[in-house]
């Protein structure tokens, strides 16, 4: 199990960072849903502080059940420092240094995975950031950038040796999704490492984050992809892995609610036009798998009004009634 800040955090189960994805409307479905342990999106150190008015749109303020932990990247010390501080001030349960990602635009700016080829600023990020808070502090890592050039250990030091409080790993090098997270070597990961390790990568129901811990004996897992259209699988994993709780199926009726409360979540944000244009995307998520929903695709990908989702989700809740009386 992972615990942090005292044990004043534990779990079993994180929610991932997700660029366009992981904002404050997403963040408070989660915690309606009783997600154990959210992460903010990646923020931007020196976008944040160019516009201080973007916290409200990156963090949830600190009236909710589920802490969070913020995110953030960057290449300078002073800025990414600063960064720290206004997400600490502003409610953060904790933060977490991106240098996993492999995003091309992030790297070309030296952040993200590009760290791992950078020891040494690597360092001077993770000791500044340290000092920044009280609160856990922890670095998202790869393998690697390439299996050549696997310096998953040496950072694993570099953590420990600087304080740091826990270690995110995707068990991947810098490349796509095309082959599966390589367990065997987070396994090794864990055995080398005397921080907590939270394991990522294809962790997508109970069964699989079970696999994990039993194969890699890793302190948490962190639900990604698996989460896009089903918000509440953090909290069925955990209950599955503490209590044994089978994870069922969500009724449509449900999953309508939550789909719905998503929306309204956005609208706040967002206002009408722009969240009903985001929500796109989510919808299709929420309605992936449904009977006859590759039909109605083109349809929920030329809304423009949230609106038009309502009388979607009533159009086929009558359809999904009356396929049911026949």
């Amino acid at each position: 199990m992972l615990s942090l800040n005292d044990g004043n955090i534990k779990c079993r189960v994180v929610s991932a960072p997700m660029a366009g994805v992981t904002d404050v409307a997403f963040q408070a479905l989660l915690d309606k849903l009783e997600c154990p342990l959210m992460w903010t999106e990646m923020i931007s150190a020196q976008s944040l502080l160019q516009k201080p008015a973007l916290i409200t749109h990156l963090l949830l303020p600190q009236q909710r059940k589920s802490p969070i932990i913020a995110q953030i990247f960057g290449t300078d010390p002073e800025k990414l420092s600063d960064a720290a501080h206004v997400l600490i001030d502003n409610g953060a349960d904790g933060l977490d240094i991106n240098m996993g990602c492999p995003a091309k635009k992030i790297v070309r700016s030296g952040c993200g995975i590009a760290l791992m080829q950078n020891p040494r600023l690597a360092e001077r990020l993770m000791k500044k950031i340290r000092k920044c808070t009280d609160k856990c502090v922890g670095v998202k890592l790869r393998l690697g950038w390439s299996p050549s050039q696997k310096n998953i250990i040496e950072f694993i030091r570099m953590a420990e040796d600087t304080g740091l409080d826990f270690i995110t790993v995707h068990a991947r090098y810098r490349s796509n999704y095309s082959q599966p997270a390589d367990w065997k070597a987070l396994a090794e990961v864990v055995e080398a490492s005397r921080l907590p390790i939270i394991g990522n990568g294809d962790v997508v129901n109970g069964d699989t984050a079970l696999g994990v811990f039993h194969s890699t004996h890793c302190n948490a897992v962190m639900i990604g992809r698996a989460i896009l259209g089903n918000p509440w699988l953090p909290a069925q994993i955990e209950a599955f892995l503490e209590k044994q709780t089978p994870i069922t199926e969500i009724p449509l009726n449900e999953k309508f609610d939550v789909m719905l409360t998503h929306l309204d979540l956005l609208t706040d944000l967002y206002g009408a036009r722009r969240s009903a244009l985001i929500f796109r995307k989510h919808a299709a998520w929420y309605c992936r798998g449904l009977p006859y929903i590759a039909e109605y695709k083109k349809q929920i990908f030329s809304f423009t009004e949230p609106a038009q989702y309502i009388q979607f989700v009533q159009l086929f809740t009558h359809l999904q009634s009356s396929l049911k009386t026949l």
